[in-house]
């Protein structure tokens, strides 16, 4: 029986190193009204939550792994590809924008919580697009 190798996916580098890309692992897939959230502790994806009922993730929505935000989570990133992905896919990435977020957080605390706009490079459909403000 071969050995399985599980990789953390909060360990994987932010940037490919071959290709200097951005790394993005997919945390939950464009269409779905459940948010997942990767669980770094038990190292899997549990159950974050559910959106109301007409209301869906527009665009794949992950992290940049290895980075820490202020709000302590990874980076968070809104992905442009083809079809939806699923949850721990690892995307090679071009970066195009981002969206400054500041967040209230549980205990009232305002923290910066930014998303940025990535492309996959595999993409065939948003190949062309370089910039948000096109």
């Amino acid at each position: 029986m071969a050995a399985s190798v599980s990789v953390n996916p909060i360990e994987i580098p932010p940037l490919d190193q071959r290709t200097g890309d951005v790394n993005v692992v997919v945390e939950t897939p464009r269409g779905s009204r459940i948010k997942f959230k990767f669980d770094e502790r038990r190292h899997l994806y549990s159950l974050g939550k559910v959106l109301p009922i007409g209301m869906v993730f527009p665009f794949d929505f992950g992290f940049v792994p290895s980075t820490r935000c202020e709000d302590g989570d990874p980076l968070d990133v809104l992905l442009f590809v083809d079809e939806p992905l699923f949850a721990g896919c690892l995307v090679r990435s071009r970066l195009i924008g981002a969206i400054e977020v500041r967040q209230v957080q549980e205990n009232g605390k305002i923290v910066r919580n930014d998303r940025l706009l990535a492309v996959a490079v595999e993409s065939v459909a948003y190949r062309e697009l370089e910039c948000i403000l096109q």
